[in-house]
């Protein structure tokens, strides 16, 4: 690591709580990704994490409010029942990677940049109090992710943004397992005739999901409890693709 920052390790321990160090610790995590993704390029971002706290400790491991996911799903409306004509809304999601917690959303008309920034600010408002210089902010390539308006108010906050490089579902992982959850799960067998009818219901589904739902990857917390929480969670499940991943790197 001071090889690829080009630091002697007796500055890098001497300023120890300094910039510099955030830095380094930045940077080393992102090429410890790259390394393992050099072995397992389909790896999901679950396992990465399981990796890097095995090798480096739970007090360098993600914690809430260092990592948030976005992404953007729709949802189909029916303008009228009877014939079948419907139209689409668009729910965007920001999740906090370590608690599960969806921390912002919005349902919206269309996929204006302006909708997924309604999201962000309410995952900002989330956060209030937090020190947001230490967030990293992960998406797609989406254009409203892209967008000159949305990068700006990350910047603002000095939230660093992160994006997939690849339209690969991998590469964002939890964002793609929570709209999952919300559309095919608590959203499940319900119609709509209007959109305001989307949105009341997807509010009831994330109070649900945030409080009250149990994740098995949270030792079977829910995301509200999981906030409280720092470290590695016990699962509930098995996986045994996990099983094997920790054989190699023992």
């Amino acid at each position: 690591m001071c090889r690829l920052l080009g630091v002697t390790k007796q500055a890098y321990y001497k300023h120890g709580d300094s910039d510099m160090l955030k830095a380094a610790q930045e940077s080393f995590v992102v090429e410890f990704i790259k390394d393992i993704r050099k072995k397992d390029p389909g790896i999901g971002g679950n396992k990465l994490w399981l990796m890097y706290q095995r090798q480096f400790g739970i007090s360098r491991s993600v914690g809430s409010c260092q990592l948030i996911v976005s992404d953007i799903t729709y949802i189909p409306y029916y303008l009228d029942p009877e014939s079948g004509e419907y139209k689409f809304c668009y729910l965007a999601l920001i999740t906090d990677y370590y608690t599960k917690e969806i921390v912002g959303y919005s349902v919206a008309p269309t996929l204006e940049a302006i909708y997924a920034i309604e999201a962000l600010k309410m995952a900002l408002d989330h956060y209030k109090g937090n020190d947001l210089s230490q967030l990293i902010h992960h998406s797609d390539r989406g254009v409203q992710y892209a967008s000159y308006q949305y990068t700006d108010l990350l910047k603002k906050y000095g939230i660093k943004i992160s994006m997939t490089e690849t339209g690969n579902p991998k590469d964002n992982a939890v964002a793609e397992r929570v709209n999952n959850t919300i559309k095919n799960e608590l959203l499940k067998g319900m119609s709509f005739t209007s959109m305001l009818e989307v949105s009341e219901a997807v509010k009831a589904a994330i109070r649900f999901y945030n409080e009250e739902r149990p994740h098995l990857s949270l030792d079977g917390l829910t995301p509200r409890e999981a906030a409280k929480k720092r470290g590695e969670f016990d699962k509930k499940w098995i996986s045994y693709r996990e099983k094997a991943i920790k054989a190699k790197v023992a």
